[in-house]
């Protein structure tokens, strides 16, 4: 009897000096009743948490990491424009009035081009690192997809688009409403930059038993097959000329998932994409 608690203290023991080395081992619990058992349990429960919390805050830093590597690269173009431009400026003094003027204001598009990449990329950050509380509340899409089409309405006219909703005033969704707002609207904004001029983008939203439906179609470019594949992935641009960073769709899709949601896409060259959205209650 005594050698076997003896064994069983020697094994809580290891279990402690592994603990306190950052060496979390997952076991099987120990079935027997005795004082000494439940405490090596207790242990290994403590050890089972200091496991997650490590992993967790190992995830934070590498997402981190991440964040910092993008936010470099991606500030690397405009901040050489701008540079090169200065440049220009510095080293002619006796440049026309007319074309320093055209190199300052493409300088300061630039720095908005910076703002706007910098605020996206911190968005997506904070949700790679989990760092955000979404609130659970309920969400009237009708009323959110009418501000959206408020905040989109120069967008909108720019490209002589009609942005038509059908939804009834009724369907609401459990989730964060300032970052559905945001979501909803990158994936709509997608839409209107795709579209072709004088076109249509219609916006259809039904609910059963099961979940709420939001269909954002536009009648544009279209996307192929293997372009759809990747429209979802940070970064990603259809086309590298545009002032698209390729966040808007990537952060959509994260914030969706978080709201107990499932978006997917369908596209044909010419024809339009079409971007499905449920809600599952």
């Amino acid at each position: 009897y005594i050698n076997k608690e003896n064994r069983k203290i020697d094994g809580i023991t290891k279990l402690i000096n592994d603990i306190n080395n950052k060496v979390y081992k997952i076991g099987i619990l120990d079935e027997e009743e005795d004082n000494l058992s439940n405490l090596r349990n207790e242990i290994y429960k403590t050890s089972i948490v200091l496991k997650l919390d490590a992993e967790e805050s190992k995830n934070v830093k590498e997402s981190v990491l991440r964040s910092l590597e993008d936010i470099s690269h991606q500030l690397k173009t405009p901040l050489t424009s701008i540079s090169i431009m200065l440049d220009n400026i510095i080293e002619n003094p006796k440049m026309s009035f007319d074309k320093r003027n055209e190199y300052l204001k493409k300088s300061q598009n630039q720095i908005m081009v910076i703002n706007n990449l910098i605020v996206n990329l911190l968005k997506v950050s904070k949700m790679d690192a989990g760092v955000i509380k979404f609130k659970r509340e309920s969400i009237n899409v009708k009323e959110v997809l009418d501000n959206i089409k408020e905040l989109l309405i120069v967008n909108l006219e720019l490209k002589n688009i009609n942005l038509n909703i059908s939804c009834r005033n009724s369907i609401n969704i459990i989730g964060d409403y300032t970052w559905e707002m945001e979501a909803l609207k990158n994936i709509i904004k997608n839409a209107i930059d795709a579209s072709f001029n004088e076109s249509d983008i219609d916006i259809k939203v039904k609910e059963n038993n099961f979940y709420v439906l939001v269909t954002i179609k536009d009648y544009g470019k279209g996307m192929t097959k293997e372009e759809q594949k990747h429209i979802f992935e940070r970064f990603y641009k259809l086309n590298e000329d545009s002032n698209s960073f390729g966040i808007g769709l990537n952060l959509a899709k994260m914030i969706i998932e978080n709201d107990n949601g499932i978006i997917s896409v369908e596209s044909k060259i010419n024809e339009g994409t079409s971007f499905t959205i449920k809600y599952m209650k």
